[in-house]
Parts: structure tokens; sequence; C-alpha cells
């Protein structure tokens, strides 16, 4: 498909060559056909590559593949034969016949003007230039004014837009510029939420430009009814678990507060409650902007005063290695995970509503939970939150990323390798990795350690291989 479109500019430049001659696109196409002409989606382009032989393993077998011809891709694919046959429509006419005339005039007919734009702030930011990388704004509430200069008179406006879903949608404010050219705004950002604000202009004799930038909020989205610090030393379970190192087995591949929890907070608006976890580091080693990423969330919610038939102590997975503390036990829980595994569920095993979204701010540093508070509850004093961080993993049976007894490929580790190569080799260290809490952060109540709430051995009947008393996760309480 591709090839043929590059061929149809080829006809609109008048370089036939490049679109008909012998190593042109079109005998490109005919030539990677199989069958009686059937395109390719892709083909081959590496050495040819013979077919296994009857018996091989299936994970490693190859099909066989020729240089130039279909790559085990669908043959034919419909919108790629479809583009073959209208390139050679438009071969033998001579011109491009589905060409939309609205996009010849504007471009092809007509030259297009372009308007003075200069954004000033929040960030300095000058129209036409094209940025891999928009520059960054952060704001403590949910003000921005932006300012900047265009053309006298030219029609401004500006857009507010999800950096995580980009679908064009959002709120948009418009002004004219006055005499100077000069203008100024001032738009609503969502709280706790990245956006990304763009600034376009029409001067009133022809002419555009564009601007952009993205903006962080740090408010916090509602009233807030709970607020509390992570523990000191927190992101590393009992104090001995080691991030995981690259494929190779040797580098760093997590940064090393991507598990360590700052604080906890819940807020409300009246509507929607959302629950904030913030994470030392939320950067995302894999690429991309979402912050969220590598964390699994487990929040055990406890609304007080029901029959005792509502509650559980149960992890979300018997292989997650604890329970929630009976005082604490859970009447809703809520599973989130950076790969956009969201869940909301009772003790009963029902679903208790619908999450409305997750976000992850790696400017603040916050997963934001959102939910609606009508299928949620109005949380009051006595509500109870358990929240347990660990590693997520999509190939995992649990979700969770896996436990090996140091650090290996993209594994959690018991103990570092220098603490293993210790002598004598600490306690904590000869754990076994299947018994282990899957728990890199918690919150505990005041006065509870994470190194005494989440050692294994500190708990009645357990040993280094035997877990006969799952780790008891304590929650913190509205007052």
């Amino acid at each position: 498909m591709l090839s043929g479109e590059r061929a149809e500019h080829d006809l609109a430049v008048g370089d036939l060559s490049g679109a008909t001659g012998a190593d042109g696109q079109l005998q490109f196409m005919l030539d990677s056909a199989s069958g009686v002409g059937l395109i390719p989606e892709q083909v081959w382009e590496q050495p040819d590559l013979p077919a296994s032989p009857y018996g091989s393993d299936p994970a490693t077998a190859s099909i066989g593949f020729t240089d130039g011809q279909a790559a085990g891709s669908a043959s034919p694919l419909t919108w790629a034969t479809a583009q073959e046959v209208r390139l050679i429509q438009d071969l033998g006419a001579g011109r491009l016949l589905e060409q939309p005339s609205i996009v010849a005039a504007r471009y092809v007919t007509h030259s297009q003007a372009e308007a003075p734009l200069t954004v000033t702030a929040p960030v300095h930011e000058a129209g036409s230039a094209i940025e891999a990388s928009p520059p960054q704004a952060t704001v403590n509430g949910t003000s921005v004014t932006v300012t900047g200069s265009t053309a006298p008179g030219a029609h401004v406006d500006i857009q507010i837009s999800d950096i995580q879903v980009p679908d064009g949608s959002g709120s948009t404010s418009s002004l004219t510029a006055g005499a100077s050219g000069a203008f100024a705004a001032t738009v609503t950002v969502p709280a706790g939420d990245q956006s990304h604000v763009a600034v376009t202009v029409t001067a009133p004799g022809g002419g555009t430009n564009e601007a952009g930038f993205d903006v962080t909020s740090l408010a916090v989205p509602g009233t807030v009814v709970l607020n509390v610090s992570g523990p000191a030393g927190g992101g590393a379970g009992p104090g001995n678990f080691a991030l995981p190192t690259a494929a190779n087995g040797t580098s760093a591949v997590f940064p090393a507060r991507s598990f360590t929890i700052t604080d906890f907070r819940a807020a409300t608006t009246g509507a929607t409650t959302s629950f904030q976890v913030g994470i030392g580091d939320l950067t995302n080693p894999f690429g991309g902007q979402d912050g969220f990423s590598l964390q699994l969330i487990d929040l055990y919610i406890r609304k007080p005063g029901l029959p005792s038939y509502d509650y559980s102590t149960a992890a979300t997975y018997p292989s997650r290695n604890y329970r929630v503390a009976p005082a604490d036990a859970w009447s809703q829980s809520i599973e989130v995970d950076g790969f956009g595994r969201a869940q909301w569920q009772t003790a009963l095993g029902t679903a208790a509503g619908s999450i409305e979204s997750v976000r992850g701010n790696p400017a603040s540093g916050q997963i934001t939970i959102t939910v609606p508070a009508a299928q949620l509850g109005t949380i009051s004093s006595g509500w109870t939150f358990t929240v347990a961080v660990t590693g997520q993993d999509g190939f995992g049976t649990d979700d969770a990323r896996a436990f090996t007894a140091t650090p290996g490929a993209y594994t959690f580790g018991v103990c570092s390798a220098a603490q293993v190569a210790q002598n004598p080799e600490p306690q904590a260290c000869q754990v076994s990795p299947s018994i282990e809490p899957e728990v890199l952060g918690t919150v505990p109540p005041p006065g509870v350690s994470l190194s005494s709430e989440l050692n294994v051995l500190a708990y009645p009947g357990n040993t280094t291989t035997t877990l006969a008393t799952p780790v008891q996760l304590q929650g913190v309480t509205v007052p």
C-alpha cells in the first residue's frame, strides 16, 4: 500500500521512472505478489530463510521466506490490492484519479500563508516549530494563563486535550487578538493530570499557525479526606528486596524508587472519588509519556458497619503471599497496573462498579484512580485503606512480576547478589522466593515498620522454605 502511494507521488511530480520503471514501485508490487497476483501486506527483506523440517519445535520453526516475497502476512491484503488497482488506473490516465479536490485546492492550487505566532507564557514557544518533545509547564492549581502575540485581530483558539487520550476532544477557548496582536486567556486544566495545550491562530487576511505545550497540574482532584505519608525505607519490601536486571542479567533496568510509596490520599468531588498513590519515580523505562508502566497496585477498602460476610482478608491472588489484617478486612478492592488492567470488586466477588480512569503523572509522581462516588460510597470516619504496590507483569499468572533468589532478567531478587555473597549470608536472603510477599511497598499505620510487617520470618510457624502464616498488611484509617 505504501509503495503504491509512493508511486502516486512520483506520478504527481512527473517522475514516471520511479513509478513504472524496471525498478519502480509498480513493478516491485507485481514482483512481490503470489499466486494469481495476490498483493501481500509485507514482504521479506532479509536473506532467504528455508522452511524448517517437519517436526521442528513450533515455537522456533519457520515457514520459510524468500527475499522480496510475502513475509507470512495477509495475502492478499485487500487495501494493498486496491492500491495496486488504483495505481494502474492512475498511470493509464496519466493523473491521480482520486485526489480530493479540497486538498488539492488548498495545497496545490493555492499556497498557504503563515500567520506570526509566539506563545510567551507559561512557556516560550514560537509557532511552526516541530518539537519531538513539546515544552513543559507545571502548575499547582487548575488554572493556566496563556499569553502570546500574533497578527492584529487574529482569531485565537486555545484547546485543552488529554495527553493520554489523544482523541481531539477537550475544552476550547476562543478570543480575538488585540490591535497590537497580543492575546491572553486563562484556561482550566484537569486537576492532578497532564494535558496538552494547543494554540492556533487564523489571521484576518489569511494565514494560520500553531504552537503548543504540555502542562501538568499538581492539584488534588477534589477535597482531600485522607492524606498520609509513605513509610521510610519503602520500595524494597522488608528492606532486602532488589530490583530486576535487564535481559543480559547485569545492568539495572528500573529506576531506584519505582516502587517507593511517597504518600497516599483520597479525595472527593462529590460525584467522584480519587485515590492517589505517590511513587518516588514514575519514569517509564520502556519509553512513552505515561508514567504508569511498572507498578501493580492493590487497594483494599474497608467500609465500616457492614455484616461480617461482606468482608475478606484474602489478597487478590493467593500467590501474593499476604493477607489483610482481620481488623482491616476489606469490603471492596481495586487492582490496577501499567498494562491497563483495572478491576473493582466486592469481597463477595461481584463487580463493585466501573473505574472511570487510571492515570500516571510523572511530574507529580502520582498514580490517580478515579471511581464514581455513588458506587463507592461516601468516605467518612472509620473507613480503612490498605495499599500494596509490586511490579506488574502482563505475562504472569497473577499479573505480578516474579521473584528469584537474586535479581534476574526482569525478576525481583529476594536479595542483591552482593548481600547473598556476604559471609555469613543474612537469614533474610535465605527465604525462598516462592513464599515472599509480593509487596515492594505499602502504607502501614503509625508505629508499624515495613521491616516487621513484611518479614516472613517474623510470623509464627514460618521458616525459610515454609509459609505457615502469611504476612499481614495493615491499613490506614480516616480519623
